[in-house]
């Protein structure tokens, strides 16, 4: 009786694609031969590409009168999986001296195959706040890419406008007033004005930062706006008395004033004590120092309140003056589009 029949293998399979970092588990091969004990070896065949590998496992069996079979499994790795970063900060907040001292963080990630990592960096300004964004991108050998967002704000890189007012003015003298605005977008454009003062006027400089005030008689408001090339705009209002120290209150006429809310839709609220009883004037200004308001009425000895109507202003910034005998304070607000449910009138 001759075998001319080869072995034959039992065990069934099927191609394998694993990810990345899975074990490359082969089939527990069997074989079977009708006439003898067939012996079976294997050899592995490995390709690496830069996006994995493939292996290949061949058996051959063997039986006692030399007939010979053979079959392979081929086991595919591949790489679908993003980088992943290691842990870092999405938000930080710091001073700008503080971030000038400062320095980004390296970033780091994990994956199966050679990771690089490109930083890009963008700064992001408006007039309330400014911004550095750290954008890495992460991206394996196989084109998987994995991003990281890391923002700084910067506390104190906001548009801010301050001004040198005088201590102390005699009437009919000549005083020097200076502004200075940083964190904005060069160049600045100045507008000095004189509110509701007898006498009182910019006699020189009113559209730099440094402008000549004539000190007239009584009492007068002088407004500052800085404007600068991105429309960023911040007013100021200063309350100017002849032989007294600039300040938004005269403390021995009017104390405690409140003025609420603000920003306000429609009616607004004013509230303080007054040391007389008197007249009391009440004026809206806009930006150009117009009287766009005017309110006339009586304080009383002690805690005084008055609502008014300003619903048919348009959304935008205004200051407000309060005049009580001779003292007068003033204040700014936002004007916002809408409407309260608020009683009362001034």
């Amino acid at each position: 009786m001759t075998d001319s029949e080869p072995p034959v293998f039992t065990t069934s399979f099927e191609n394998l694609t694993i990810e990345c970092g899975e074990p490359i588990a082969f089939v527990d091969m069997a074989v079977s031969d009708a006439c003898s004990t067939a012996a079976l070896a294997f050899s592995d065949d490995v390709q690496v590409n830069n996006c994995g590998q493939t292996t290949t496992r061949t058996w051959t069996a063997t039986d006692a009168c030399g007939n010979v079979a053979t079959t392979s499994q081929t086991i595919t790795e591949v790489d679908t999986q993003a980088p992943v970063f290691e842990p870092m900060p999405t938000e930080l907040a710091m001073t700008l001296a503080e971030f000038a001292a400062w320095t980004p963080p390296v970033a780091t990630a994990t994956d199966c195959n050679n990771v690089t990592i490109n930083t890009e960096t963008t700064v992001h300004t408006s007039c309330e706040a400014a911004s550095h964004v750290f954008t890495y991108t992460a991206a394996d050998a196989c084109g998987n890419t994995a991003n990281h967002t890391l923002t700084v704000t910067l506390l104190d890189a906001i548009f801010a406008v301050s001004a040198e007012m005088p201590t102390s003015l005699d009437c009919g003298n000549s005083y020097a007033l200076t502004a200075s605005a940083e964190n904005g977008t060069v160049p600045y454009s100045f507008n000095w004005t004189v509110v509701e003062g007898a006498g009182w006027e910019i006699t020189g400089g009113a559209a730099t930062e440094s402008a000549t005030l004539l000190a007239g008689e009584g009492t007068a408001t002088v407004m500052l706006e800085v404007v600068d090339a991105s429309g960023c705009a911040e007013m100021q209002a200063f309350t100017l008395s002849c032989n007294q120290t600039a300040s938004g209150i005269d403390e021995e006429v009017v104390s405690g004033f409140q003025l609420l809310p603000n920003p306000t839709k429609d009616f607004m609220t004013v509230r303080y004590s007054t040391a007389a009883v008197g007249d009391a004037t009440l004026r809206i200004l806009n930006p150009l120092g117009e009287v766009v308001l005017l309110r006339n009425g009586q304080s009383n000895l002690g805690r005084n309140e008055a609502s008014f109507d300003v619903s048919g202003l348009a959304a935008g910034t205004y200051f407000l003056s309060l005049q009580v005998g001779d003292g007068v304070v003033t204040q700014r607000f936002v004007k916002v589009c809408g409407r309260d449910s608020t009683s009362g009138r001034f």
